[in-house]
Order: C-alpha cells, then structure tokens, then sequence
C-alpha cells in the first residue's frame, strides 16, 4: 500500500504547518532585536523577507496594545522604532560595501553576533547564550528604570530570538543526520553492488 502524501493532510502536515507558523511568528517578534545583535552588514542579501517587513512594524503594533502606560515610556517604544529604522539603513549600506570587498555567504544567513568570540566554533550555543543574558539583562534594567513597554518589547524579542536559534540548530542537526544516513546507505549498496560486480 502507498504511503499517502502530505497534500493529503493529517497530523503530521498540520504540525509541520504549525511549527512553520510558529517559526514565523519567533522571526517577527525577534527582529528588532535582531537589528541590534547582529554585526553590519553580516546577514545575507536575501535574508530580509515578508517576517522581517512585519517584525519592523512589530514595535508600533505592541505599543498599541501594551495597556495603559505614562506617556514618557510610549516615546521611548517609539524612539527605538525609530532607532531601527536607522539600523536597517546602516545594515543595508555595510552589507553593499562588504560584498564589494569580497565578503561572501549564503544569501539567506542571519549575520554574525556582536556576542560571537573568533574563538567560538560556527553557529555556537555560547554566543547565543551571552546574546541572550546581555538583552535580557538590558530589558530588564530598562523595564524598570526607563520604560516598561520598551523593557517587555525587548524581553519577547530575546525570548522569541533564542527560541528561533535554536530551531534553526535542530534543523541543521536533522539536515546533517539525514545526510550521513544518505552517506550510509550509499557505502552499504556500493559494497553490494561491488560484490555483485565480483562474482559476475
């Protein structure tokens, strides 16, 4: 009998779906985060999709709906909307400028944190754990000494930000299993086939 496809829906396509969901909305909330962690100029030219249009406005959105609160810490949300707004524009113009020394990498990469040592291999939990303890530390002195609103912004940004690094981990960690079963498999059919060739 033929395994069914996934056109053909069920519980495993609507997970997918969700996770894929999910992931996205991590993205939207983690990109004006994002702005500030991430070396200029590092992520690649195709990273900027539809998430990040949306995680621009993700600011405003929240402002919208976090309550009541006092004016001064309304204008704060809205000085770091505008504070990222100029980092997309310093980002956009180091990111032309890299690639016209020669900095290559794949057009859909996140960048580099700010928080990554030489020392670190690629893509290390350590980096993405002094990433996060530095925002979330950050957000909680401004949450209680400058702005509530900014402050809780910021705790989602990091949240959802490290909650997306670490999907991205997983399906590195799948992709690279998926391939030394491919490796696998191909060693043990080269050796039947090889054994095959020999008695013939």
């Amino acid at each position: 009998m033929s395994q069914p496809s996934s056109s053909n829906g069920g519980f495993l396509d609507d997970l997918r779906q969700g996770h894929d969901q999910f992931l996205f909305l991590c993205r939207i909330l983690a990109f004006p985060v994002q702005l500030c962690v991430t070396r200029f100029g590092t992520w690649g030219p195709r990273y900027l999709d539809f998430s990040a249009v949306l995680g621009f406005f993700w600011p405003v959105v929240f402002l919208a709906f976090a309550g009541p609160y006092p004016v001064g810490e309304g204008v704060a949300v809205i000085r770091f909307w505008w504070a990222t707004l100029a980092l997309l524009l310093i980002h956009r113009i180091a990111g032309v400028r890299r690639r016209a020394k020669g900095y290559l990498c794949h057009s859909r990469y996140w960048g580099e944190s700010w928080f990554a040592r030489p020392s670190d291999p690629p893509a290390s939990d350590r980096s993405d754990a002094r990433e996060f303890l530095a925002v979330f530390g950050i957000a909680v002195l401004l949450a209680a000494a400058v702005s509530r609103p900014l402050g809780v912004l910021l705790l989602i940004g990091c949240v959802a930000l490290l909650v997306t690094r670490l999907v991205v981990r997983q399906a590195v960690v799948a992709r690279l299993r998926e391939m030394e079963d491919a490796r696998i498999e191909s060693e043990f059919y080269f050796e039947r086939f090889r054994e095959r060739t020999d008695r013939e």
